[in-house]
């Protein structure tokens, strides 16, 4: 059975780098977290290859800086989902600017709003996010990202 590779790795093989394959990665990437945060049991992500995705997106020296200023790793990351009680309903992307930093990095900055709920806590908030990705063994990854809660 040959390995289906999401399209999220996938930039043009005339340049790894191009504003419209960061953004595009981006937009497939809150896609994912959607999916993963949908309400599915971890088993249930794991097998439709949701979590492999993640562990693919996610550079090995990943780090996430939340809104609260919490830091976690990629293993922390992966491993949240196992217990994960944070359901999104909906995700709005209303602002995603992407600047080019060099031929293999580029920095993303989103504004999206999220609607679900925490432990049964409903929720309607809007964060910044800012994504640090970098093109390594030919696909797109994320090495940091950061939030911040929009007031």
């Amino acid at each position: 059975m040959p390995c289906r590779v999401p399209l999220l790795f996938l930039p043009s093989r005339s340049s790894p780098v191009s504003r419209a394959a960061v953004v595009k990665a981006g937009r497939e990437y809150n896609e994912l977290i959607k999916h993963l945060k949908s309400g599915r049991s971890y088993a249930e992500s794991e097998r439709s290859g949701d979590v492999g995705a993640l562990n693919r997106v996610l550079a090995d020296e990943y780090t996430c800086t939340s809104y609260d200023g919490e830091i976690s790793s990629k293993v922390d990351n992966l491993e949240s989902y196992r217990t994960n009680q944070n359901k999104i309903a909906s995700a709005e992307v209303l602002e995603q600017q992407v600047r080019i930093i060099s031929n293999y990095t580029a920095i993303e900055i989103e504004k999206i709003r999220y609607v679900g709920s925490n432990a049964g806590k409903a929720y309607d908030i809007t964060k910044r996010v800012t994504m640090t990705w970098i093109w390594r063994d030919f696909r797109w990854q994320i090495a940091a990202d950061h939030s911040s809660i929009v007031k």
